[in-house]
């Protein structure tokens, strides 16, 4: 596990963000450094997502003291979500919405978002006893200490960090980005039709499986 974090954007140096100097006393600077991901502008943030041809440049500072942490979650991202078109509604003939969904289905992997539309994946939470006080103190109890940061590179994060659990998997995504299946802790699945246009969910059923039919 590493306790090494890196900034990039206005929570560099020299931006003074409000939320970057609540923490400021806790790192130690690093250097500079690169990350290979690709920028995407969110409006108020840019978000930086896993690519392998182009970086991201920023700062790398370390974590001095990783205590009195009152929540810390993960999540990780997948882009790669096969698509079962026959769910899209074509407007006109039923001949006309034939050849529209084959046109869909020959459509290349990244024009029809099947890849490159980085989505959530696997949801994380760290659990481990919260520190109380005797008598209790009510303005300081219940943080963590010594947090075992979350290890984005590997396979391995629940076995190297056991205080981290998985929460729930989102695993099928419909082509207007909804998301119409998910798993969560038990292994149970959860379905979700939607209506309207594709833009409301308005069922949903537990314990289905779609692959398999059960």
């Amino acid at each position: 596990m590493t306790n090494l974090v890196f900034f990039y954007g206005t929570l560099m140096t020299g931006f003074k963000r409000r939320g970057r100097s609540r923490i400021e006393a806790k790192l130690a600077p690093e250097g500079r450094g690169s990350i290979s991901a690709a920028l995407f502008d969110l409006g108020i943030y840019p978000a930086a997502v896993p690519s392998s041809d182009s970086q991201v440049f920023g700062e790398v500072h370390r974590m001095l003291d990783v205590d009195s942490v009152l929540e810390a979650s993960a999540t990780r991202y997948a882009e790669g979500w096969p698509q079962s078109f026959g769910d899209v509604r074509f407007a006109g003939s039923e001949e006309g919405a034939a050849q529209q969904l084959l046109a869909l289905d020959t459509t290349p992997a990244f024009a029809s978002g099947q890849l490159g539309a980085w989505r959530p994946k696997e949801s994380y939470v760290y659990v481990a006893p919260r520190n109380q006080s005797n008598p209790i103190n009510l303005r300081r109890d219940g943080t963590f200490n010594g947090v075992a940061l979350f290890d984005w590179s590997s396979d391995l994060a629940l076995t190297c960090a056991p205080n981290w659990k998985l929460t729930g998997e989102v695993t099928r995504y419909n082509p207007y980005g909804h998301t119409t299946e998910r798993r969560n802790i038990l292994g149970a699945f959860t379905a979700s039709l939607f209506g309207f246009h594709f833009s409301h969910n308005f069922s949903s059923l537990v314990r289905p499986c779609w692959r398999t039919g059960c």
